[in-house]
């Protein structure tokens, strides 16, 4: 009972560290900006008044409305694009009698990163739908959620505001063929990788993780890409502000790519690089606890065993053709994993050989 009892008590304190560490964290944020703010960039002291009372109680929602707030259209422009190039569609359709079904939409099991997609849209002039589709696996319910824009008014507007954002080889083409089907008269090129279009595309299609493996820390954040360019584009750009550390892996080639970052120091550049354009709480929330794992060392969480159920659910939703991302996401979001695509992907290959076996 004593070991016990000793054992709650260092659980308690660590938690408690955290919590601190991760207000010191966001309280570094807003310190920044205040300085920022006298320098005469963008925002107002005002609006740093409000954060500094958001940091006190780690506020994960405050701190998202601070990068909301601040971000110019030109980035909301950018991190859209990112989203649509990283997990979003764009689709024209001849239907049987013959008329044409356009539409753009982003899918997640992530309901805060949707309605914050369908948010950004709106501040720019576009104005989509959102809505909820609901599975039924193994006798319990999953919901899925979508932001969708069809009409054609609106696509007309979301093709000029993507016009000169859209990075992938893919969305592109699809894009040029809305553009046609549209009957508009718009020049449309590739995209800058910036900043706020690698932070939607990492919200979309990227992955952050920390564990322990084999008696070792193992932790990074990444990107998985069909396209090779634009990994290669994506680590140029990081090479700019000074991470050196890549790993670019081509054992899946040609079904997909990743690029990893796995030194601490480029880590938390990237971190704090990327963190000022994220939006969606849940994967904000992520990359600011993984922050303070590597920086103060500690809170590392063991590497997830697969349950039956677990395995159970995610044969069933491959078979129903969602992604090893999206399967990744919605198995996290079931049991507070931090599983990757990769990861997912592998265990799905393990399952189906033992299944054949």
């Amino acid at each position: 009972m004593k070991s016990l009892a000793k054992m709650l008590n260092n659980v308690s304190v660590l938690l408690v560290i955290m919590k601190l560490a991760i207000q010191k964290t966001l309280s570094e944020v807003v310190d920044y900006e205040r300085e920022d703010d006298y320098n005469g960039s963008k925002g107002n002291v005002g609006k740093v008044e409000k954060v500094e009372s958001a940091s006190e109680t780690a506020n994960i929602r405050s701190y998202r409305e601070l990068n909301f707030r601040r971000m110019s259209k030109e980035e909301k422009v950018g991190w859209l694009a990112g989203v649509i190039d990283g997990d979003g569609s764009i689709s024209v359709i001849i239907r049987k009698n013959r008329t044409l079904q356009r539409e753009v939409f982003v899918g997640s099991s992530d309901r805060d990163f949707v309605e914050i997609v369908d948010r950004v849209a709106s501040k720019l002039g576009v104005d989509g739908k959102t809505y909820t589709l609901k599975t039924l696996l193994n006798g319990k319910k999953y919901e899925w959620y979508r932001w969708s824009v069809q009409n054609k008014e609106n696509l007309g507007k979301l093709v000029y505001l993507l016009s000169k954002s859209i990075c992938t080889t893919v969305k592109f083409t699809r894009l040029l063929k809305l553009s046609k089907s549209l009957g508009l008269d718009v020049e449309l090129s590739y995209g800058k990788m910036t900043l706020p279009w690698i932070a939607g595309f990492f919200e979309a299609d990227g992955v952050a993780y920390w564990w322990y493996k084999n008696g070792k820390k193992t932790f990074g954040v990444g990107f998985s890409q069909k396209d090779l360019r634009v990994l290669e584009d994506i680590k140029k750009r990081l090479s700019g502000i000074g991470i050196k550390s890549f790993y670019l892996n081509k054992s899946r080639a040609p079904r997909v790519y990743t690029l990893t970052i796995y030194t601490i120091d480029d880590v938390l550049t990237f971190i704090n690089a990327i963190g000022k354009y994220v939006l969606s709480c849940g994967r904000l929330q992520q990359l600011l606890k993984l922050k303070v794992c590597l920086e103060n060392r500690f809170v590392f969480t063991k590497c997830v065993k697969w349950t039956k159920e677990m395995c159970d659910v995610a044969l069933s939703l491959r078979m129903k053709g969602y992604s090893y991302g999206q399967i990744a996401r919605i198995l996290n979001a079931k049991c507070n994993a931090s599983l990757s695509y990769g990861a997912v992907e592998s265990k799905i290959r393990r399952l189906r050989k033992k299944d054949g076996d």
